[in-house]
Formats: C-alpha cells, sequence, structure tokens
C-alpha cells in the first residue's frame, strides 16, 4: 500500500484552484497515504478501502448548482409537519408525502444529496418503487440520519449531548447496504448555555467518531455542529463561539484520522441570535461566514452544505446567494429541511390534487437555491409565504418578579417538571407560607395556553414523578407541619425539551389527543408558571428582556393580565420580532440567560489591521524571505567555514553585504534578524533595519531562546523564550520589527511523542498569541527534522498530527489567522532514506498537507530548506506553485539562500559584489519559483550541492 499511494502521487492529485472555482470534478478522486515504516501507536493510519468511494460521492453532493434536500425529520417530527396542514401522523400520510417529494420531476437539476430517515431508507412509493431507486433515478444520492437524539449532558450548564454511537457501525454497514452513501449526525451548541468547555468537547468527539465510523462503512459523514439562534447576542458573539467549536471539531476529525476529502460539513450561518435587536443583512452574514470559514476549514473539505436553522425560505437563499458572489476554496451550498419544504408542504395540504402544485412549489425553492449557490439569485418574484419566517419555538426564560402559588398546583408542576425531564430556571427564597411556594416568573405573560396543557396532562392521569438524572445539582427540601410548606433550591438552569409549535396545538385544541413529545431536539430554556391565585411583589429584581407588553401597566395589572385568555392563535411568526416589532402575543419574553462564558473571551488585538498588512507585505507576489537570524554561535561556525574569526566585526560586516545587496527587494520581501543584528548598524554606519526598509523589506526578529532537552520525552527538546517574552517583543517592535520567528522541532525517529507534539504546538500557540499583542506577526515554524531513514508517507503521516495540533491551540490562544505566517518543513522522506523523491512527489505530498490542515485565511506559507541544497529547495517550490493556491507559498530560507554567497566572499572585501550577485542569483531564482516560473537551468554545481546536517541547530 505504500508503494501504491507513492504511485497514486506521481500524477499529482492536488487539487487546482481554477478546479474548484469552476466547481468542475477534482482531476484525481482520492489519495490514501500509509505508513512506510513502523510507527508509533501514537500515529497509527486509518485506510479505508472506501477511500476513493467517499471522494467521488462528496464531489457528487458537491457538485456545482446542486445542494442537499433534508428530508430525515423523525416520524414525530413529521407528525407535526403534517398535524400544521391538518393530517394525522400516520405512515400512510408520511409515505404520501415522502413519495411526493423523492418523485418531483427534474428535482435532480438542483438537488444532488437527500437525508432521509430510517423509515424513508426502506420506505416505498406510494407507486410501490423503492424511495432510494427514486432519488438515484434522478441522480440524487441518498443520505440517512444516524444519530439518536440529543439528551441532556450531565455536569455542564444544561446543555446536551448527542448519542447514537453505540452500534453504530453496524447500523451504518446496514444503511450502506441499502442504497445510503452519505450519513448525517446533527448535535448542537447553545450560546445562552455557554458554551460550555464539555459541552463543546463533547459535541466534537462525538463528530469524529461517528466521522471515522461512517467512512469505514462507505458513508460521506455530514458533520454538523449547530450553533443553536437561540439568545440575543449580537452576531459577533456567534462568529466567536463558532470558531471555537469549529477549531475543536477539526482537531478531533485529525484526531480520529478522518479523511477531509471524504466529508462534508453542515454548519450553521453566523447570524445574530435570534432574540437580537441589530439584525444582520445577507451581506454581513456572508462576511462573517466566509470569515469563519476561512479561518478554520482546510479546502480539502469538498463542501460546506450550510443548514437554514429557521431561518424564512427567501432569508436562507438570499445569504447563501451573498456568499458566492466570489470563488471559494470549496463548494458553498446548501442542506435545508424547512427552508425548501415550507410552502411545498402548505401548497399540498395533503390533498392528491394539490401534488403537482406542490412539487411545482418544490422546484421553485429548489432552483432558486440552485442560482443562490451559483450567486445568480436576484429574489425577483418571491411569494409572501416563501418571505414569511418559519413559526419558531417559544422560549420561555426568568425575570425575577415573584409570584406566590398554590401548594396544590404546585407540586402539579413538580410532576410536570419531572416527567419533561424538565428543570425550572428558578430561585426559590425560603418561606413560611401556608399553602404557598414562591416562583419567580416571566412578567406579564398571558399563560391560559400552559395552563391548559398541564390541565391536560393532571387530567389524563399521564404524569408519571420521576425526577432527572441531574438532581443532585439542585437539591429539593420540603417540609410539611399541618398546611405549612417550605420550598428552597439553588439557583439552576437547564432546557427544555418542548417544541413550541406541539405545546400551542395541545393547548388551543384541548379535545385533541397530545402529539407524541420528542424530547431531544430542542435545547429551549421554559418556565412553566400556571397558577390560580397570584400575588406579585412590586419590586423586579433586574432581569433584562423584551418588553412583553404594555409598559405602563403596573405589576399587580401585568399579573393579572397574564390570567386572561389568549384568544389568537398564539404562534409567533418569527417576522414579527426580525423587523424588530412588538410580538403580536406577549406570551414570550426573549432575555439573555447568564453573562458569556469566560471560556470564550475574544482578544482583540489593536494591531490587528497592522498585522494583516504586515502579513500581506511579507506574502507578497514573487518575494520571500531571507532568514539570517542565526544566534552569534550558528553565525560562527558559517564564518569558520571561510577561514574567519566569529567576531563582531566580521558578524557585522557578513551582514551588512546580505542586506544592501541592489535590488534584493525585488525578490526579498522580509529579513529574519537575530537580536543583535536588529540593534546593529552596516560598517557605514546605518541602522540595519533602516537599510532594509529601505529595500521594502519588512525587518523581522528570533525571539525564541533555542532548544534544550525535554524531561518525560524520548530523548526530544522543547523550545523556551516564554519568560519575559511580552516586555521583548514591546522592545522589538519600538525597534523597528514587524514580524517574528520562534522555531521548536519534531523528531521523527524519536517518536514522536505525544507530549512533543502538546509542547511544541501549545509554546507555538502562546508565543503566536503574545507577538500579536505586541503588534509582530509571528511565523509559525514546527519543524519536522530530516533526521531518520523514514519514507515519505512517514513525515506525511506525523506532519497531519502536529499541525492539527498546532492549529488547534492557536485557535485556542485566540490568534488571528489573518495575522501569521506559517515556516513548516516540505514534506520529504527522512535524510537518510534510499528512496529519494522527486520535486513533484515533494510537492504532491506537501500541497496535500496543507490542503487537509491548513484554513485559507492563513496569508503565506514561507517553506524552510531543512538542508536541501539550493537548487533542490528551489525545484520544490517551484512544483509546488504549478496551480494555483489558496495561500501564498514561497520561501524562507536560509543556507538555500546564503551558501554560495558566502563561499564566494570568502571574507574578503573585493569579493562583496560578486557574494551579492550570488545571493541575488539564489534569491531570484526562489521569487521564479514561487512564480512557477523556474528551470533550474545555468545553475552552478555548488548550488546543487546537499546541505543536511544531523541534529541541525540554530
Amino acid at each position: 500500500m505504500a508503494s501504491a499511494s507513492a504511485t497514486l502521487l506521481k500524477s499529482s492529485p492536488i487539487i487546482d484552484k481554477s478546479e474548484w472555482i469552476k466547481g468542475q470534478n477534482l482531476r484525481h478522486p482520492s489519495v490514501c497515504f500509509v505508513q512506510c515504516n513502523p510507527t508509533s501507536a501514537a500515529f497509527t493510519v486509518r485506510a479505508s478501502s472506501y477511500a476513493d468511494e467517499l471522494v467521488k460521492t462528496a464531489k457528487t453532493v458537491a457538485s456545482p448548482g446542486r445542494g442537499i434536500l433534508a428530508m430525515d425529520e423523525s416520524n414525530a417530527t413529521c407528525g407535526k409537519r403534517l398535524a400544521s396542514i391538518g393530517l394525522e401522523n400516520t405512515e400512510a400520510n408520511r409515505q404520501a408525502y415522502r413519495t411526493l417529494l423523492v418523485s418531483a420531476p427534474g428535482l435532480g437539476n438542483y438537488i444532488s444529496g437527500a437525508i432521509l430517515f430510517e423509515e424513508t431508507l426502506y420506505q416505498s412509493t406510494i407507486d410501490g418503487k423503492k424511495m432510494v431507486d427514486v432519488l438515484v433515478e434522478q441522480n440524487i444520492v441518498p443520505g440517512i440520519k444516524v444519530d439518536k437524539g440529543l439528551v441532556p449532558l450531565p455536569g455542564s450548564n444544561n446543555e446536551s449531548w448527542c448519542q447514537g454511537l453505540d452500534g453504530l457501525s453496524s447500523r451504518t454497514a446496514a444503511y450502506y447496504q441499502q442504497g445510503a452513501r452519505f450519513a448525517k449526525w446533527r448535535t448542537v451548541v447553545s450560546i445562552p448555555n455557554g458554551p460550555s468547555a464539555l459541552a463543546v468537547k463533547e459535541a466534537a468527539w462525538g463528530l469524529a467518531r461517528y466521522a471515522a465510523i461512517s467512512q469505514d462503512s462507505g458513508l460521506v459523514p455530514i458533520v454538523e455542529p449547530e450553533i443553536l439562534l437561540d439568545g440575543d447576542h449580537g452576531i459577533d458573539r456567534t462568529f466567536e463561539v463558532a470558531q471555537k467549536v469549529w477549531a475543536e471539531v477539526f482537531f478531533y476529525l485529525a484526531e480520529n484520522n478522518v479523511m477531509f476529502e471524504g466529508i462534508l460539513l453542515k454548519p450553521s450561518m453566523v447570524t445574530p441570535g435570534a432574540e437580537c435587536k441589530d439584525k444582520a443583512t445577507p451581506q454581513q452574514v456572508a462576511d462573517y461566514t466566509l470569515k469563519l470559514l476561512h479561518r478554520r476549514i482546510p479546502p480539502a473539505v469538498p463542501g460546506i452544505m450550510f443548514l437554514s436553522g429557521g431561518q424564512s425560505e427567501v432569508e436562507a437563499t438570499l445569504n447563501l446567494n451573498a456568499m458566492n458572489q466570489s470563488p471559494n476554496p470549496w463548494h458553498v451550498s446548501f442542506s435545508y429541511a424547512r427552508a425548501l419544504q415550507n410552502t411545498c408542504l402548505k401548497t399540498w395540504g395533503g390533498r392528491p390534487e394539490n401534488v403537482k402544485a406542490a412539487q411545482d412549489a418544490l422546484l421553485v425553492r429548489a432552483k432558486a437555491n440552485s442560482l443562490a449557490q451559483l450567486g445568480k439569485y436576484t429574489g425577483e418574484g418571491e411569494s409572501e409565504e416563501a418571505k414569511k419566517g418559519i413559526p419558531w419555538r417559544l422560549v420561555f426564560v426568568l425575570d425575577c418578579n415573584v409570584l406566590l402559588v398554590n401548594k396544590l398546583l404546585a407540586d402539579e408542576i413538580n410532576q410536570l417538571i419531572s416527567y419533561l425531564s424538565i428543570t425550572l430556571s428558578i430561585i426559590i427564597k425560603q418561606l413560611n407560607t401556608r399553602d404557598s411556594m414562591v416562583l419567580p416568573v416571566l412578567s406579564g405573560c398571558k399563560l391560559r395556553p400552559l395552563i391548559q396543557i398541564l390541565s391536560y396532562f393532571i387530567r389524563t392521569k399521564s404524569l408519571k414523578p420521576r425526577f432527572p438524572p441531574n438532581d443532585q445539582a439542585y437539591p429539593l427540601e420540603t417540609t410539611s407541619k399541618g398546611k405549612n410548606f417550605r420550598y428552597s433550591a439553588l439557583t439552576r438552569e437547564t432546557r427544555v425539551q418542548v417544541p413550541a409549535t406541539e405545546a400551542l396545538q395541545l393547548a388551543t385544541n384541548a379535545n385533541r389527543s397530545p402529539v407524541s413529545m420528542n424530547l431531544s431536539h430542542t435545547s429551549y430554556h421554559m418556565l412553566l408558571a400556571p397558577f390560580s391565585k397570584v400575588l406579585m411583589k412590586e419590586k423586579s429584581q433586574g432581569a433584562a428582556f423584551c418588553q412583553p407588553s404594555d409598559p405602563s401597566q403596573s405589576p399587580k395589572k401585568m399579573a393579572s393580565a397574564s390570567a386572561t385568555l389568549l384568544k389568537s392563535s398564539p404562534i409567533i411568526d418569527k417576522s414579527e420580532w426580525i423587523k424588530g416589532q412588538n410580538l403580536r402575543h406577549p406570551l414570550v419574553c426573549f432575555v439573555r440567560s447568564h453573562p458569556t462564558s469566560a471560556a470564550f473571551t475574544v482578544r482583540a488585538s489593536s494591531y490587528a489591521d497592522e498585522l494583516v498588512k504586515t502579513a500581506k507585505t511579507v506574502a507578497s507576489p514573487g518575494r520571500g524571505i531571507l532568514a539570517m537570524d542565526e544566534s552569534n554561535a550558528t553565525c560562527g561556525k558559517r564564518l569558520a567555514s571561510i577561514g574567519l574569526e566569529n567576531t563582531e566585526a566580521n558578524r557585522q560586516a557578513y551582514r551588512t553585504l546580505l542586506v544592501s545587496a541592489p535590488g534584493l527587494g525585488n525578490y526579498i520581501s522580509g529579513a529574519i534578524l537575530f537580536e543583535e543584528t536588529l540593534y546593529q548598524s552596516t560598517i557605514d554606519g546605518k541602522k540595519m533595519v533602516d537599510v532594509l526598509v529601505e529595500q521594502n523589506i519588512v525587518p523581522g526578529i528570533k525571539v525564541d531562546k533555542g532548544l534544550v532537552p525535554l524531561p518525560g520525552s524520548n530523548n526530544e527538546s522543547w523550545c523556551q523564550g516564554l519568560d519575559g517574552l511580552s516586555s521583548r517583543t514591546a522592545a522589538y517592535y519600538q525597534q523597528g520589527a514587524r514580524f517574528a520567528k520562534w522555531r521548536t522541532v519534531v523528531s521523527i525517529p524519536n517518536g514522536p511523542s505525544a507530549l512533543a507534539v502538546k509542547e511544541a504546538a501549545w509554546g507555538l500557540a502562546r508565543y503566536a498569541a503574545i507577538s500579536q499583542d505586541s503588534g509582530l506577526v509571528p511565523i509559525v515554524e514546527p519543524e519536522i527534522l530530516l533526521d531518520g531513514d523514514h519514507g515519505i508517507d512517514r513525515t506525511f503521516e506525523v506532519a497531519q498530527k502536529v499541525w492539527a495540533e498546532v492549529f488547534f491551540y492557536l485557535a485556542e490562544n485566540n490568534v488571528m489567522f489573518e495575522g501569521i505566517l506559517l515556516k513548516p518543513s516540505m514534506v520529504t522522506p527522512g535524510a537518510e532514506c534510499k528512496d529519494k523523491a522527486t520535486p513533484q512527489q515533494v510537492a504532491d505530498y506537501t500541497l496535500k498537507l496543507l490542503h487537509r490542515r491548513i484554513p485559507p485565511a492563513v496569508p503565506g506559507i514561507m517553506f524552510l530548506s531543512g538542508g536541501q541544497s539550493e537548487v533542490e529547495a528551489t525545484l520544490n517550490l517551484n512544483a509546488m506553485n504549478q496551480s494555483p493556491n489558496p495561500w501564498h507559498v514561497s520561501f524562507s530560507y536560509a543556507r538555500a539562500l546564503q551558501n554560495t554567497c558566502l563561499k564566494t566572499w570568502g571574507g574578503r572585501p573585493e569579493n562583496v559584489k560578486a557574494a551579492q550577485d550570488a545571493l541575488l542569483v539564489r534569491a531570484k531564482a526562489n521569487s521564479l519559483a514561487q512564480l512557477g516560473k523556474y528551470t533550474g537551468e545555468g545553475e552552478s554545481e555548488e548550488a546543487k550541492k546537499g546541505m543536511f546536517v544531523k541534529g541541525y541547530v540554530y
């Protein structure tokens, strides 16, 4: 297999950017990388026999002008949809509706995949044909929902986790046999609930485990960590949380060896919370969402299939269209349920004579989103129905007004709470009041529908007292002496698992049998407060909330009003609060549940704009970095090689030669300096920094303090220098430096151990954050040392692990990716490996690594030469630039720029001009390589000599 992988890579599998810009099929469908030599257990590779098929399936679903029809509603949820048009929830009705969807003529022109519920996967149409076969005939790939729904997450901030891993392997294998070719697993993250670090980690790990299992069964996994719309937070908060969530998701996908070319993503768009007063335009949603994708999603991922998340049909389409006004590194499309089906369902109404009209309505929406995927949607001619917001689940949250509730009814509430696994967000004050308890509730709410729900459950004897499993977190105490009653609890907040549409259907039609409650697909705070006799204290404790009713009402009048009948339909159209209007039905009060979690603080550098500008300047076309940051000791070794002593005068003379080479700025955009050089002047008395700036070269500075042994590792090392780094970087900035460099290394023959990788990644992330806070663009350099006889596959394998961890910790430290530069090793065999790699092989492996691990937000990849010969390093770089890349792919060379120059100089003043010419020859050669135009003609034999030194240190 190792041999096969090298053969596959011979014909470059690297994706030409022009191909994904045009949305064409990828030239090379799949590569499966496996290890060449024995490896540590920490770096095993999962090689799926379905690799080629997974890539092909993912590309098919992510094909131009098409997206996914999400029709994977559970039977219970499908029943709610049917109930909204007056139909019973029977298999026959579900079958009729699903038949309508899958058999819409020409649906495959706009829809590439359809997510099915398990019943549908095995179901036939009303004409007796398998649903799966009908889809395949339309060139639509069948998919399957495989998760088992959301349940409370113990130990969290009343958050949830997604279950379904048990038996998943056998289920996915069966689904594959039934015709499914991709899978979907939905988990959620709630911003009002934190989110807690536990909830984010559980969501990410669950998605990663599911994805790995699905790929092993031949199913392309759709990765869906939905950021719920609940809350009044602004779009910046959504962006902030989404960055954290996606960083963790991709880290664990990499940890589980998930092949990124064989997955699809189904994220939320970045929007404000549903209750936020400041609404976002489609352009704002596109700007924030694309920035998120560029910071977190590697280009190897074929498709981003957005969920609609309760947006109106038109709103979801407009937002998608705005995201496709410029080319993206991924197929940016849709995976919509309600935003495709809403008008279709209402048009059908359960009547056979309406099937054609309903299918036409579905095709209208499918075509609209197809145009949006191509960036050609205008919104003209849309119906008013399509512009309406999806009827929204109600959110009940705490105001601190205190109501006294009849004891008997309070007990009934507790039973209902227990039965539904609901715990109220309550503050209980100890009382010794006859037949009463204290409950803080929403002020001014009309509660008759909720009273009806409670009465129904009690009347039908369907209440079963049962405390939730996490009841220890909110201990309840009751004592009874005669008719006295005491009730106390700690402040506690959990989610409610009752969809509002269902609750309100019960409320408005008490004689109707209740729809089966699906307790696993919502995460909304709800405070039930039915009561008979109410007294309200005058003083509110200050919870922030939208105005639920007439602000002139006194608390007592508001309490009285809350007992009045709510005769008109209480379903709230989202468009009402989207427009910022007062709610028509003051049944709901939206508030922020609690302060932002400290885990998601944002580090806003005052240098943000400057960092981006500096990074772009260094990563400018046809230019790269001259690394001249050798320590005085290492510089002394270089000087000794030409017979010079290691004196400051000799170091000054050589550095002057380098920085003053005429025209150097045509090929060099940045120069990394040692501290002595930053403060040093040339032999003519001019500051080195000023000479560089005059050449349009950005001065940089080496800030690490070198490598030392890492205790507890396999004789590996770690990089020191964090102590005092903040003050040093601030001083370097004042001296004229605008970027920094920190080099740490990973050794393959020594493992690498998990400890060494984690230490390297964490140290780089801390350094990067500190540098950005001082105005310096950090160069991130975890060098994979060439030492060893391992093959190129092993280097690739280790590099994937290292870079996954590096980017995870960069995100953890809130490093702004637009303001960093990378300095990785190229992916090559070990220096002692007998099987040498050609420039094309090096390019193929290296670019494959970059596409899998480096988000497009990173401006530049500035490769180190790592002991390659001058010509070898240039040839490899040139091979990587034969097709457009999402990043500036360039060089940051030391010896591969200086070797011939140093030898030509020889320490003699009369050779300075010749030495500078030699430097310019190499700089120009690498400039051409950055542009993909280097030919290698006319190179000297000296330039072709290798420079590898085992165990090399700076």
